[in-house]
């Protein structure tokens, strides 16, 4: 299961995110949130993650979520968890962006996107901020083919983003009701006739018409336009300039033509309630189809006994024949519940006897100063260089404080 949500924030920082990731039936295993219009400095954003990932890392950090990858231009965010399970089995995680504001020249417009092999099925996630006002739509649809031409990810089997076998296309995409007054739109917002509304929606028309997005599919929408609103209420803008309310906000999804996957499409809303942005966040939660037999592990641990703090820990493990290691390999040990992968307690560089091929027994020595000095839960990880990512999870396992040690405290 996989759920999306998309929120254009209007420069506003989190004050609860938990409502962002709730959810009927059983948790997803992997989840996406693409922000728009988010607060923070460009020059900074390399550096320091931005509020809205921090808030979000801690939520779901606590729930067994763990952040692959993140990428960002300037407002545009793009954030991706996946359940720690199924971590291993994640390969060739890229990212690519492109900037279509002002010309090309600006990024506060375009989009940014994370692709990945699952189980050996290719996935591509990409978040959209396109050009804003009714009058924009020819500029919005040469957006979208800008950024399906220029995206490239070089070394994986889907090398464009139409390539891959699921795509999702997220976020604030700005299309809007036209020809149809203002009037007309909220009578018909207020008598709930969507339907009818989205007979002007710019996006159906370009897609009934093959301009844009052509072989990408929506669900219903029974929500109602998503912006814009007053902030801190659920009314329609009272500004002098009166927008149009409209669906900006979507969630789309398609499959590659030929390739036997399925899809399925759980739910389709808007968090109404969520009032501090002048847009609503809009969530979707999907079925894929996946061989879970394929992408297994290529690092497997034996089994970590007898960690103590401030003691040297002994970690062996095997590597997979034929794949390629690199003298920049490392194994970081994590506390149970960490957050990304760079959230090791320490870490140490990988045995040189695997590199190059796969071998049995190679084995790795973490020294007492690096050691953990707070007894707890801890797991280790096999960061691959050449993938460039983790390649192997070992199962949890606990370092206790010794005999000494907790004789030598009590004595203090």
């Amino acid at each position: 299961r996989l759920q999306f949500v998309t929120w254009n924030v209007c420069d506003t920082t989190p004050l609860n995110v938990a409502p962002l990731f709730r959810a009927e039936g059983p948790p997803p295993d992997l989840i996406a949130i693409g922000l728009q219009e988010a607060p923070g400095n460009p020059a900074t954003a390399v550096i320091f993650e931005d509020t809205w990932g921090n808030a979000s890392m801690k939520h779901l950090s606590q729930r067994g979520y763990v952040k692959i990858r993140t990428e960002h231009m300037q407002a545009i965010l793009l954030h991706v968890f996946v359940k720690l399970e199924h971590l291993p089995h994640i390969r060739w995680i890229k990212t690519a962006f492109t900037r279509t504001g002002v010309g090309g020249y600006w990024g506060n417009k375009g989009a940014v996107t994370v692709r990945m092999d699952l189980y050996g099925t290719s996935v591509c996630i990409t978040n959209t901020h396109l050009a804003a006002h009714l009058e924009q739509n020819e500029i919005r649809i040469q957006e979208f083919h800008a950024i399906t031409e220029a995206q490239r990810f070089p070394g994986c089997k889907a090398g464009t983003i139409m390539e891959h076998d699921y795509i999702f296309w997220i976020g604030d995409l700005n299309f809007r009701l036209d020809p149809i007054d203002y009037e007309a739109v909220m009578n018909s917002i207020a008598d709930g006739r969507f339907q009818k509304l989205l007979e002007f929606d710019q996006l159906k028309v370009a897609q009934r018409e093959g301009l844009a997005f052509s072989g990408f599919s929506e669900g219903s929408i029974t929500f109602q336009p998503t912006y814009k609103f007053d902030k801190g209420t659920t009314i329609y803008d009272t500004s002098e300039k009166r927008r149009k309310p409209a669906w900006c906000d979507r969630i789309l999804w398609r499959t590659r033509p030929g390739t036997e996957v399925s899809i399925r499409q759980h739910s389709y809303t808007s968090l109404s309630h969520i009032k501090q942005s002048d847009h609503s966040p809009v969530t979707s939660m999907f079925s894929i189809q996946l061989d879970l037999n394929k992408n297994q592990p290529l690092v497997q641990f034996e089994p970590v006994r007898n960690w103590m703090c401030g003691y040297k820990g002994v970690a062996s493990y095997s590597v997979v024949m034929d794949i390629p290691t690199s003298g920049w390999d490392w194994i970081g040990l994590y506390k149970v519940g960490f957050c990304h992968p760079k959230d090791y307690r320490t870490y140490v560089w990988a045995d040189s006897a695997g590199f190059g091929k796969g071998k049995r027994g190679c084995m790795v020595l973490f020294e007492p100063p690096y050691m953990p000095d707070e007894p707890g839960y801890y797991l280790l990880c096999y960061w691959s260089t050449h993938f460039d990512c983790i390649i192997g999870v070992s199962e949890p396992f606990q370092v206790c404080i010794s005999f000494l040690s907790l004789r030598t405290r009590n004595d203090q």
